[in-house]
């Protein structure tokens, strides 16, 4: 019994580490996706095509790269987070 119970706590204390960095990790990509947005509706105005479309490739990075991420590890991040998150990326 005492070796069931000890590979049932390995298995949820990865299960844990796998969701404190997928946490982790979503967070910072969608403050580098934020950041994205931000520097580019600031400096949009006054800049020339060939600039917008720099800035928009640069958020568009950003987005793909979320996006990529999150989809394979959502699993991992509790519902109501998971519905925080889609809203506040869609807003972005």
């Amino acid at each position: 019994m005492q070796i069931d119970a000890a590979e049932r706590n390995l298995r949820f204390s990865r299960v844990f580490a796998r969701t404190a960095e997928t946490i982790v990790t979503t967070y910072q990509k969608i403050v580098e996706l934020k950041d994205a947005v931000t520097s580019s509706t600031m400096l949009f105005e006054g800049l020339d095509e060939t600039q917008k479309k720099e800035l928009a490739k640069h958020v568009n990075e950003r987005w793909k790269e979320f996006e990529s991420y999150y989809k394979q590890n959502k699993i991992y991040i509790p519902k109501s987070t998971a519905e925080k998150i889609r809203e506040f990326s869609l807003t972005l």
